[in-house]
């Protein structure tokens, strides 16, 4: 439960960020989007965080919960299917990363334009980029015991 949390938050951050990219390069295309870091460096730089919240690297709350279910699965004697699981994780986050990269650093095709949306738009970003180091640093209190309990209920 604690990973599909993880998970939302950073999803949802780069679902936010898609949006003022997209506005900004007016395209939902991927490949249209080269050097983000250089006309929009907060854009890209809150873009750069949740991706790598969504690759699960420390200090992001999935990089936690994904060493909890790989933990448990070799624990639990699962080796192969686990050691395969980790295996597709590195595949999904070298792509992950090469299209992160060309994103961000890319020579752009052509110069975005400034979407003037102000401050506010940054605030549920931040918040969420914020729940995922402190998911990925400690816990808070009683937030551990409340999602065994709602795992508790959903497992019946």
């Amino acid at each position: 439960l604690a990973h599909i949390v993880n998970h939302a938050l950073a999803k949802s951050a780069l679902f936010l960020l898609a949006g003022r990219i997209r506005a900004a390069y007016d395209s939902a295309e991927v490949l249209a989007v080269r050097g983000l870091m250089g006309p929009l460096p907060r854009t890209g730089g809150a873009f750069l965080a949740a991706m790598l919240a969504l690759m699960g690297l420390p200090p992001f709350g999935l990089f936690t919960s994904e060493v909890m279910i790989f933990g448990a699965g070799f624990r639990e004697g699962r080796t192969v299917v686990t050691a395969l699981g980790l295996a597709l994780l590195v595949v999904a986050f070298a792509g992950l990363l090469r299209t992160t990269q060309t994103m961000l650093h890319g020579t752009p095709a052509q110069v975005p334009a400034h979407p003037s949306a102000g401050a506010w738009p940054a605030v549920p970003v931040l918040v969420a980029l914020l729940l995922l180091v402190l998911t990925g640093l400690a816990w808070p209190p009683g937030l551990a015991d409340a999602l065994d309990r709602i795992a508790t209920v959903v497992r019946g």
